[in-house]
C-alpha cells in the first residue's frame, strides 16, 4: 500500500513538472496584444476675457509650448471668452450666445478656466506642469480617428468644411456630439478693435469665432456603434472681411455630454482658397472686342468661368470668346459663341496662361468682367510653342516686370498687346512696358520654350 502511494506521488510530481513546462513554452509563444485605437490628439480649451490679468501668464506660458513644441497634429487650441465686467470683450460680444453656451456646459464660474480634453485642471504658469498634463492624454490611444479639409470662398466670404469620424473601436457611448469652433490667431488687438485689451494680452490666439451648427454640436451614432463605422459631416460658415484667413483655424473634436470627456480631436489649419477676380475693362465702351486673360487658377468652360451674372453684378455680358491654338496650323482660331449648338462651339476648357479675344456686348455696372472661382497659384508655367501664342500673364504683382525681363526669359522675338487705337487693335509693346495681369499678349518665340511666372 505505501509502495502504491509512493508511486502516485512520483507520478503526481512529474506530470506538475511537465504541466509546468508546459505553460512556460505556451507563454513564450503567445503574442502580446497590439493596442487598439489611433494616436490621439488633444484638445486644450481655455477661457479668458481681456480684462483677466490673472489669465496671463497660463496664456502667456502655453501659447509658445502649442506652437512650437507640439503642433496641432498633437493638441487642438481653442480659447473661448466669458463675459466679465463692461467694458465687453469684442470677442465675447461677437458671438454672446455660444461662448455663454460653453461656460455654462462647464460650469466656469472663474478665470481662469482650461480644460485638457474636456478635464478641469488649474492654470498654472508652469511649463513642465502643463506637458505632463498633455503627455499624458497622448499617451493615451483614442478609439475614434477623424479626418477633414476645409475650403474658403472668397467671392462670397462663405467656408466649407468636411469632417469624417471613423469608430477604430466598437463604441458603446450614447451621447457622443461632434463639435467644430472656427478660430483666428494672432489676431492684433489694437489695430483690429482701436483700442487696447485692459489685460495688455496683444495678439490674441485661437478665439472662437463660431461654433457650427452651433454650440450643441451634432449627435453620433446615438446607439453606439461597431469598429469601422464612419460619419461624415459638411457645415458652411460665414467670414468676416476683417478676419485674416492665413490665420484662420478650426477644432474639431468628439465630446461624451454625460462625462464632458473629449475622446478625439482634430485641427483644420490650411484651406483651399478659391477667389473671383476682376478684369478690368479699359475703355466702358460696348459692344467692342477686348483682350484679356485672368491671373487665377481655375480651370474650366468658357461660359462658366467668364460668368459675371454668377460671379460679379451681372451688368458685363459677352457673345463670343476666341483664342488661338498654336499647335492646330490648319484650324488655330477655337472659338465659343453662346447659344452655338455645343457640337459647333470647339473652344478647349480654358486657363489662366491662354489669353483671348472676346466680344462685349454690355458693360456698365462696376465695369468689370469678374471671373471665377480659383486659387492664388504659387506660379504659373505658360508653355510657348515655335511662333505665335496668344497668352495671359496670371501674376498678382504686375508693377515691374517689363517686356525686356520677358525676352530675357523666353527668347522672345516679338511681344504685342492691346491698343483700341490700333490698326487691329494690336501694337508692338515697348521694351519698358510693364505687363499687366488680366490683360492677354501675342508672343513670337523661335523655338519652344517654357515661361515661368511668378505669382
Amino acid at each position: 500500500m505505501m509502495n502504491c502511494k509512493k508511486h502516485w506521488a512520483i507520478l503526481i510530481v512529474v506530470l506538475m513538472a511537465f504541466s509546468v513546462l508546459g505553460c512556460l513554452t505556451v507563454g513564450t509563444e503567445t503574442p502580446e496584444p497590439e493596442p487598439k485605437g489611433v494616436q490621439r490628439c488633444v484638445m486644450y480649451e481655455q477661457f479668458t476675457n481681456w480684462h483677466c490679468g490673472l489669465c496671463v501668464p497660463s496664456e502667456t506660458c502655453y501659447c509658445p509650448i502649442v506652437v512650437n513644441y507640439y503642433g496641432y497634429d498633437n493638441v487642438a487650441p481653442l480659447y473661448y471668452k466669458h463675459h466679465t465686467v463692461l467694458p465687453v470683450d469684442p470677442a465675447f460680444e461677437y458671438n454672446p450666445l455660444e461662448n455663454f453656451a460653453r461656460s455654462v456646459y462647464y460650469g466656469v464660474a472663474f478665470l481662469p478656466h482650461m480644460r485638457i480634453d474636456g478635464r478641469w485642471f488649474p492654470a498654472q504658469a508652469n511649463e513642465t506642469y502643463f506637458k505632463n498634463l498633455i503627455d499624458e492624454r497622448l499617451a493615451l490611444p483614442a478609439n475614434i480617428s477623424i479626418d477633414a479639409s476645409g475650403t474658403l470662398f472668397m467671392n462670397n466670404l462663405t467656408g466649407r468644411v468636411t469632417a469624417n469620424f471613423v469608430a477604430e473601436e466598437d463604441i458603446v457611448a450614447t451621447d457622443l456630439v461632434a463639435q467644430f469652433a472656427l478660430w483666428e490667431d494672432d489676431i492684433p488687438v489694437f489695430e483690429r478693435f482701436n483700442q487696447s485689451a485692459p489685460n495688455g494680452v496683444d495678439p490674441w490666439h485661437w478665439t472662437m469665432w463660431d461654433m457650427i451648427p452651433n454650440a450643441n454640436g451634432t449627435e453620433l451614432w446615438s446607439g453606439g456603434t461597431t469598429a469601422g463605422a464612419s460619419v461624415e459631416l459638411t457645415y458652411d460658415f460665414i467670414i468676416e472681411p476683417e478676419w485674416d484667413i492665413d490665420k484662420l483655424g478650426m477644432s474639431i473634436w468628439v465630446q461624451a455630454n454625460s462625462t464632458q470627456i473629449i475622446d478625439q480631436s482634430h485641427v483644420v489649419d490650411e484651406w483651399d482658397v478659391f477667389w473671383d477676380y476682376d478684369v478690368p475693362i479699359v475703355d466702358p465702351g460696348a459692344p467692342d472686342w477686348r483682350f484679356v486673360s485672368f491671373p487665377i487658377d481655375a480651370t474650366g468652360n468658357a461660359s462658366s468661368i467668364f460668368d459675371d451674372a454668377l460671379w460679379g453684378d451681372g451688368n458685363t455680358t459677352w457673345d463670343y470668346i476666341m483664342w488661338y491654338d498654336p499647335n492646330n496650323p490648319v484650324d488655330p482660331w477655337k472659338t465659343y459663341m453662346k447659344g452655338k449648338p455645343a457640337a459647333l462651339n470647339d473652344m478647349p476648357d480654358i486657363n489662366n496662361t491662354m489669353g483671348f479675344w472676346i466680344h462685349l456686348t454690355s458693360n456698365s455696372g462696376d465695369q468689370v468682367l469678374t471671373v471665377g472661382l480659383g486659387s492664388e497659384p504659387s506660379g504659373t508655367l505658360v508653355q510657348l510653342f515655335s511662333g505665335w501664342n496668344l497668352v495671359g500673364y496670371p501674376a498678382q504683382n504686375d508693377s515691374a516686370y517689363d517686356v525686356t525681363q520677358l525676352i530675357a526669359d523666353t527668347g522672345a522675338t516679338y511681344v504685342e498687346g492691346y491698343n483700341p487705337a490700333a490698326p487691329y487693335r494690336i501694337e508692338a509693346l515697348a521694351l519698358d512696358n510693364v505687363l499687366k495681369r488680366g490683360e492677354a499678349y501675342w508672343i513670337k518665340v523661335g523655338s519652344d520654350t517654357t515661361w515661368v511666372v511668378d505669382w
